[in-house]
């Protein structure tokens, strides 16, 4: 699975309200729960997120530890971590 071949470092997702942080990425399903950010090697993981994007427009809120999916059927899920590519 590609969760085990990727080496990771988690990016921190611990955000203050006055230090909110609101990212506007496109993302790409990897498989269930594991999306990627278009053209990085950064990586979304949710819980319970059933959308199937392909290059689908998103915003992600890490101080509400959130992503909303902005295509034809907008959706919002829960973010579990960030994670980045090393190596």
């Amino acid at each position: 699975m590609l969760k085990q071949t990727v080496a990771v470092m988690v990016i921190s997702l611990i955000a203050t309200e006055a230090n909110a942080e609101r990212y506007s990425v496109s993302l790409t399903r990897k498989e269930s729960n594991f999306y990627q950010v278009d053209g990085q090697q950064i990586f979304v993981r949710t819980k319970y997120c059933y959308e199937y994007g392909y290059s689908e427009e998103a915003i992600i809120d890490t101080n509400k530890r959130e992503v909303y999916f902005l295509g034809s059927t907008p959706a919002k899920c829960d973010l579990d971590m960030l994670l980045k590519q090393i190596g």
